[in-house]
C-alpha cells in the first residue's frame, strides 16, 4: 500500500483510540449519573450561603451577648468565601445565639409590655375613684 506505518504501528494506533473512545465513554456515562448530585449540590451551598446571609444580618441588627459577637466579627463576604465545613459550623452556633437573642428579646419585651398594662390599670382605677 505504500504506507510509512508498519503493523505494530497501526495496531498500536488503534489500540490507543479504543483507550480513548472507552474513557470518553466512561466519562460521558459518569457526567450524566453525577449531574443530579452536582446540581442538589450547587443548590445545597446556594441555600446556605442565603441562610448566612440572613442570619449575619439578623444578628447584625440584634444587641448581641458578648459570648456570641464573634459571629459577625468575619465580614460576611470572607464568611461566604469560607470551606463549607466552616460555613455548616457558622450556622450550628449562629442559629441558636439568634434564637436565644430572640427569647431575651421577647421577655424584654414582654415585661414592658406587662409594666405598661400594670400602669395602665392604676391609672384607670385611680381615675375612676377621683374622676
Amino acid at each position: 500500500m505504500g504506507s510509512k506505518w508498519s503493523g505494530k504501528r497501526w495496531v498500536v494506533a488503534v489500540i490507543k483510540k479504543m483507550w480513548d473512545i472507552s474513557w470518553d465513554l466512561w466519562e460521558h456515562k459518569n457526567h450524566v449519573l453525577h449531574k443530579q448530585d452536582y446540581i442538589v449540590r450547587d443548590q445545597s451551598i446556594r441555600m446556605i450561603k442565603y441562610h448566612i446571609t440572613t442570619l449575619f444580618m439578623r444578628l447584625h441588627q440584634g444587641n448581641l451577648l458578648d459570648n456570641v459577637r464573634h459571629l459577625i466579627h468575619l465580614p460576611l463576604s470572607d464568611l461566604l468565601s469560607n470551606r463549607l465545613d466552616y460555613k455548616i459550623g457558622w450556622l450550628k452556633v449562629a442559629e441558636p445565639a439568634l434564637a436565644r437573642e430572640k427569647a431575651v428579646s421577647w421577655r424584654h419585651s414582654n415585661v414592658s409590655t406587662r409594666m405598661m398594662e400594670i400602669k395602665r390599670r392604676s391609672m384607670r382605677s385611680w381615675l375612676e375613684e377621683n374622676g
